[in-house]
C-alpha cells in the first residue's frame, strides 16, 4: 500500500473529528535507536466532548489499509480524562527508511516534508542529525483530501472555516494542536522545547512552516578505555624489556677477558681467577 492510502487514513480521521467539532491533538513522535533504526508513532487525541459526539468511532474508523502497510494501529481507546486516543506505529530499520515512513504519514506534499536522518560513526563517537519541515500554513486545508474536496463542492470539510469554528466553539488554531517530537540517542539538542529526552516542535495551525533540526552525539568511553589499557600494556612491555637489557649488561659478557693487574668488574671475585 502506498503513502497516499495512509494519508487518506489520517486525513479521514482528522476530517471526521473536525466535522464533529472536536478538539484534536496530533503528535508525531520519531524515536531513533543507536544503530539508526527506530519507530514513528502517530497519536491522535480528542477531548471528552469529542468522544461523546463520536461514540461509534471504532466502527467507522478504517484501519485495514494501515495495517496492511505495516502500521500497528491501537484504539480508539479511552483516556484518563474521558477522551479517546488512536495510535498508529511503524518501525524503520535504517536511516534511509525514515523518509518513506514520514511520507506515509502525510504524503510528500503534506504537512511533513523532507525528513532525513543521518548517522555518522567515528572512533568512540556516533553522531545523529534529523531534519525536516512541518508546514501547517494552509490551515485546516493542510489535512484536506483533494478528491473529497471536489465531491463537497470545493469545501474540504463541507463547511467554511467560519462554520467549523462555530461548531468547534473557538478558533481552529486553538482546537487543533499539532506536535512533532524527536528522540535521539545521547539526548536531543536543537529543539525549542523538551519533554524528557525528546525535543518538541509545536507548529501552530495557519502559521509559517517550522524547520526541524535535531542532533545528538553518543560517545563510547569503553573504546577509549581499551586504547588506554593497550597503551599502558605497551609501556609496561617496554619497561620490562629495558629492565632485562640493563640486567644483562651487568652480567659477564661471553667475550670478556680479564687483564691481569687491571680493575676488576663487579662480577669478578677476589681470587686469582
Amino acid at each position: 500500500m502506498g503513502g497516499s492510502r495512509w494519508r487518506a487514513g489520517l486525513v479521514g480521521l482528522l476530517s471526521m473529528l473536525l466535522l464533529a467539532g472536536c478538539e484534536v491533538r496530533t503528535t508525531v513522535a520519531v524515536a531513533v535507536r543507536g544503530d539508526g533504526s527506530g519507530t514513528v508513532t502517530v497519536t491522535v487525541d480528542l477531548d471528552r466532548d469529542g468522544a461523546r459526539r463520536l461514540p461509534d468511532l471504532r466502527d467507522v474508523l478504517l484501519v485495514q489499509d494501515l495495517r496492511a502497510s505495516g502500521w500497528r494501529v491501537d484504539g480508539p481507546a479511552s483516556t484518563a480524562g474521558g477522551g479517546v486516543r488512536v495510535t498508529a506505529r511503524r518501525g524503520f530499520r535504517a536511516p534511509s527508511e525514515l523518509p518513506v515512513v514520514m511520507d506515509q504519514v502525510a504524503g510528500r506534499s503534506g504537512a511533513l516534508r523532507g525528513f532525513r536522518l543521518q548517522r555518522t560513526h567515528r572512533f568512540a563517537k556516533t553522531s545523529y542529525r534529523l531534519t525536516g519541515t512541518v508546514d501547517l500554513s494552509r490551515g485546516i486545508d493542510t489535512f484536506a483530501d483533494d478528491q473529497v474536496t471536489v465531491l463537497l463542492g470545493g469545501k474540504p470539510y463541507g463547511r467554511s472555516p467560519a462554520e467549523l469554528e462555530l461548531l468547534a466553539g473557538g478558533p481552529l488554531a486553538d482546537r487543533i494542536r499539532f506536535a512533532v517530537t524527536v528522540s535521539l540517542p545521547g539526548g536531543t539538542t536543537g529543539a525549542p522545547s523538551r519533554a524528557g529526552d525528546a525535543g518538541v516542535w509545536s507548529p501552530r495551525l495557519g502559521a509559517r512552516p517550522v524547520t526541524i533540526e535535531a542532533s545528538s552525539t553518543r560517545r563510547a568511553p569503553s573504546a577509549w578505555l581499551l586504547v588506554i589499557l593497550g597503551a599502558a600494556s605497551g609501556l609496561l612491555a617496554l619497561a620490562a624489556a629495558a629492565w632485562i637489557i640493563r640486567r644483562r649488561s651487568v652480567e659477564r659478557p661471553p667475550s670478556y677477558v680479564h687483564i691481569p693487574g687491571g680493575p676488576r668488574k663487579p662480577w669478578e671475585g677476589d681470587g686469582d681467577g
